[in-house]
């Protein structure tokens, strides 16, 4: 499955998400949606006198009391149990680690905070960063200079800086070092730290955790779930969550809210607050203010705790399907719709009884900017920051205006790089790439971009179309997989193969589409295409003189080639391997296609997902292969097709997602996806776990390029 569905955790923490992912996937990406929303914006004064007020109540839905009142709980949900884990704080110094960041495409930040210098740091694939609301200048720091940097959480410090999470450790970065440094029990989704020190993280396996005097710790007993999301920390500093359980069907539902007063949980529930909010299936937004109330708003129903009451807000106007992102020191919420499939990103401001809107009528990002129109919002003196997937805004005079981020010295400028995720790239060199962008369907955004070693261009092909994979041929010629046809460079002038392909087929296709087709070069120079121009069915080329001749394979069509990756092995066979909510491998021996089940060499008759699939150069076909183990975490076993069986070569847990894979000049297979990783021939050796990865390709000279939401050249040998 693919790690990029912009309604995904990942598109909503960094701006990627743009294809599907599986349901182990979905839920870690959805807890660490809610809790730490998605992006932000940055205003000026506004325009009108009007003085900040709360909106108009509709009466205390219970009176004031001195304590919190614990409404009723039910039998927790089973969870691994935490034995109580030793980590101590140590420090760091940045430790480069060689990448070369050839390009920046993504312009989407998420995690937008400021410390309490009032510094505001915002993060995204593959970098961190200090902005300045006002100029946008950047200071950033990425993979080349730091692993941390790779993908991270963001948290402020409350003693300056900010906490980056990492899978297996939280850093407390300044902007010189790593002041404190804290391995945590497994991959941490979301981090926040309460007024006396004390770190509060939510993770897979053990659920809500926390760290105090160097050791972490589960959950204290009291809440319902195992299950938090949206973890705020009051201005008396009490610690609140959102709280969510995973039914039997893997759904996950709420199960109300939670507050931990230093000794003891409260949990408020639809069972004793039913006429505050309907619980009902919605994931609550949950926001501290400055004044010391905590603020929850479920599907246009909004409330207030202050003062051990709660009170409840009839708003009208406010959209379905927002989330509050913060209340700013005037005491007005700003919301943001999130749930919107091809909508621009929508703001609004309450401010009195009414909410204010802004659109892309005000300056934001509109539906053919952005594909998932969530924000994260920052308010500061003088300011309100949006982050979104087309970049950061900032409010003023009424309008949003784009902050252009500035580009430090010694790195390729970002506006000529690809402007979206990178979905295939070619390397031709050490110091020459091919990247396409994630198909979007827009001929603005969609986009074949080359890089010479020091800077990005964006390529005017012969055909305006939708670009799917690239590969480089044995001769050094660039083929590119389009809705058009194949296209190929030779000699720096392109070649349009789309008629001849469309010549041979019984009903060719138009170009009318997002999807680009696949291309594939066997070892002995044939070129195999699929795509739309060729009805989708499996069109071959061989190389005549100069020019080539096309001939119609006989399997039947593809069916969607789109997300699909081609091999040919020695013996003839053509394998496919689909995308979509899952993966298919099929193959066809000049016949139809047939989906060829998986098992790992030790769990026989296991089905498990092939993830990626690669051919050596005798013509092997390796695969990788995905399995979901009883206790959550994820294996991925490597086999390969030996004499028409599979042979399990090794593998196993460590590596949790792969979507690509390619072979690297001494035999060994190098895979991406969650971070990279190299297997040896028996086991996976795994680096910068988090950065989400979905193309490789290894250059005739040996250097190797991956890419994601940045485009990277790795060292000459990994740590």
């Amino acid at each position: 499955m693919d790690p990029l569905d912009k309604q995904t955790a990942f598109r909503a923490s960094i701006g990627v998400d743009r294809s599907r992912v599986s349901a182990f996937v979905v839920i870690a990406a959805f807890v660490l949606v809610a809790g730490l929303g998605i992006l932000g914006n940055l205003a000026g004064e506004r325009n009108d006198e009007a003085s900040p007020r709360p909106p108009i109540a509709s009466g205390p839905v219970s009176a004031a009391t001195p304590r919190l009142t614990p409404g009723p709980t039910s039998a927790p949900t089973p969870e691994a149990t935490l034995e109580p884990m030793a980590a101590p704080v140590t420090t760091s110094e940045l430790s480069p680690t060689g990448v070369f960041v050839a390009g920046i495409g993504d312009p989407a930040f998420g995690g937008l905070v400021a410390d309490v210098n009032g510094t505001i740091w915002a993060n995204r694939a593959g970098g961190v960063a200090n902005v300045d609301p006002q100029t946008g200048f950047t200071r950033e720091w990425t993979l080349a200079d730091d692993p941390a940097f790779a993908t991270a959480v963001l948290a402020p410090a409350r003693q300056g800086g900010v906490w980056l999470a990492s899978p297996g450790v939280i850093r407390l970065f300044d902007g010189e070092r790593f002041r404190a440094v804290i391995e945590s029990p497994g991959s941490v989704w979301t981090v926040v730290e309460g007024s006396d020190g004390v770190l509060w993280a939510t993770t897979r396996t053990y659920g809500l955790i926390r760290w105090a005097d160097g050791v972490w710790t589960s959950d204290p007993p009291g809440r319902p779930t195992r299950g938090a999301v949206n973890i705020a920390v009051d201005a008396e500093g009490q610690v609140w969550t959102a709280n969510m359980d995973q039914r039997a069907d893997g759904e996950w539902t709420p199960r109300g809210i939670s507050v931990w007063d230093g000794s003891a949980w409260t949990t408020f529930t639809a069972e004793n607050l039913p006429e505050l909010v309907d619980i009902g299936p919605w994931v609550p937004s949950l926001v501290a203010a400055g004044d010391g109330s905590v603020w929850v708003v479920m599907e246009r129903q909004l409330a207030r705790f202050q003062a051990g009451s709660w009170t409840r807000y009839d708003v009208a106007d406010l959209a379905s399907g927002v989330s509050l992102s913060t209340v700013d020191d005037g005491g007005r919420l700003w919301f943001v719709r999130s749930d919107c499939e091809a909508c621009g990103v929508r703001i609004q401001v309450l401010d009195g009884p009414t909410p204010t809107t802004y659109t892309d009528q005000d300056g934001l990002p509109g539906a053919d900017d952005v594909d998932w129109p969530g924000a994260t919002i920052l308010s500061g003196p003088g300011y309100v920051v949006a982050a979104t997937e087309a970049g950061l805004y900032r409010l003023a005079d009424g309008s949003w205006q784009r902050l252009d981020m500035s580009t430090q010295s010694g790195r390729p400028a970002r506006a000529s790089s690809p402007t979206r995720f990178v979905a295939a790239i070619a390397a031709m060199s050490r110091n020459e790439i091919w990247a396409a962008n994630w198909p979007t369907g827009s001929p603005r955004e969609d986009g074949l971009f080359h890089f010479d070693g020091d800077s990005w261009q964006r390529q005017q092909l012969p055909v305006e179309s939708t670009v799917g994979q690239v590969v480089v041929g044995p001769d050094g010629a660039l083929w590119v997989a389009t809705a058009s046809g194949p296209l190929v460079r030779r000699n720096g002038d392109w070649i349009n193969l789309g008629d001849t392909v469309a010549g041979v087929v019984p009903e060719p296709g138009d170009d009318g589409t997002p999807c680009g087709g696949a291309v594939f070069i066997g070892g002995d120079g044939v070129v195999y295409y699929a795509g739309p121009r060729s009805g989708n069915r499996l069109v071959m080329l061989l190389p005549v003189g100069s020019s080539w001749e096309a001939s119609l394979h006989p399997a039947p069509p593809l069916g969607d080639p789109c997300l699909a990756t081609l091999a040919v092995t020695a013996d003839g066979a053509i394998w496919l391997l689909q995308r979509d909510w899952g993966t298919t491998l099929r193959r066809s021996a000049g016949g139809p296609w047939d989906v060829v089940p998986l098992s790992p060499g030790d769990q026989p008759g296991v089905d498990a997902n092939a993830a990626a699939i690669t051919v050596d150069r005798y013509g092997s076909l390796w695969a990788v292969v995905n399995t979901l183990n009883t206790n959550g975490s994820i294996r991925a076993d490597v086999m390969e097709l030996a004499g028409a069986q599979w042979v399990h070569r090794g593998g196993g847990e460590g590596v949790e997602y792969v979507h690509a894979l390619a072979l690297l000049p001494d035999g060994s297979l190098i895979a991406v996806g969650d971070g990279i990783a190299q297997f040896d021939g028996q086991r996976w050796r795994h680096w910068w776990r988090g950065l989400w990865l979905t193309a490789v390709s290894v250059a005739p000279d040996g250097a190797i390029w991956v890419a994601g939401a940045n485009v990277y050249r790795l060292p000459p040998s990994l740590p």
